[in-house]
């Protein structure tokens, strides 16, 4: 089973891959996660299952809007998060909805600037809680999505909201950041004229999220 996840693993880059080489990676902390399970998978096996669950959130997060943060008569706003939500639509099983907010598990606030991070557009601060046993194991993904409300002297339009929303919970899905200004992982610029991951990205997420499946897959039945 090791030898299984350390050959996925390889496949996605865990061993040291040029980032600087590939256009579209997971970014660190995911790979760490996905390390742990392949580390956790030969003696513990439900750990193992719930780490991996975490990351393909086969369990909708549902997302909620902060709508005291949004500006005055900036009804663009709202759209622009369904926008970058709906980004991922394609993926068919696709772990984001929109919800009210006393539903919602990750939040979106719209703020003057990223805590702790000054000349960011956007920052997703999520957390992943898991809990397991020899027979049962549960996980919860929960957090706050920051979307700074202007870029420049003027108030971001839907589309570049939606285009912040969607690289944040692109990183959720796994993804890292990107050099490439063309790609949805690459740096925000104002005018940005894109509303979705580009199809290396889109594939990669694909791609990534089937091995999850084939890992929880053998987990489950190891038989």
């Amino acid at each position: 089973m090791k030898t299984l996840f350390f050959v996925l693993a390889a496949a996605f880059g865990f061993h040291g891959s040029d980032r600087d080489s590939v256009r579209v990676d997971l970014s660190s902390d995911t790979r760490t996660a996905y390390a742990k399970a392949a580390d956790a998978a030969p003696k513990d096996p439900m750990l193992a299952l719930v780490r991996l669950e975490c990351l393909l959130m086969p369990n909708p997060v549902s997302v909620g809007v902060d709508k005291g943060t949004i500006p005055s008569g900036s009804q663009g706003f709202l759209d622009g998060v369904r926008q970058g939500l709906s980004a991922w639509s394609y993926l068919g099983d696709s772990p984001y909805k929109l919800s009210e907010m006393s539903e919602a598990q990750l939040v979106v606030k719209f703020v003057d600037s990223v805590p702790n991070r000054a000349h960011a557009q956007g920052m997703i601060d999520a957390k992943r809680q898991y809990r397991w046993s020899h027979t049962v194991h549960e996980y919860r993904v929960y957090g706050t999505m920051y979307i700074v409300r202007k870029t420049g002297e003027r108030l971001l339009s839907r589309d570049e909201v939606g285009l912040v929303v969607a690289h944040e919970l692109g990183h959720l899905l796994g993804l890292g950041d990107v050099s490439d200004p063309n790609m949805l992982m690459g740096p925000f610029y104002a005018g940005k004229r894109q509303t979705g991951p580009t199809a290396d990205e889109r594939t990669y997420v694909q791609d990534f999220r089937a091995v999850l499946r084939e890992g929880i897959k053998k987990l489950s039945d190891p038989g």
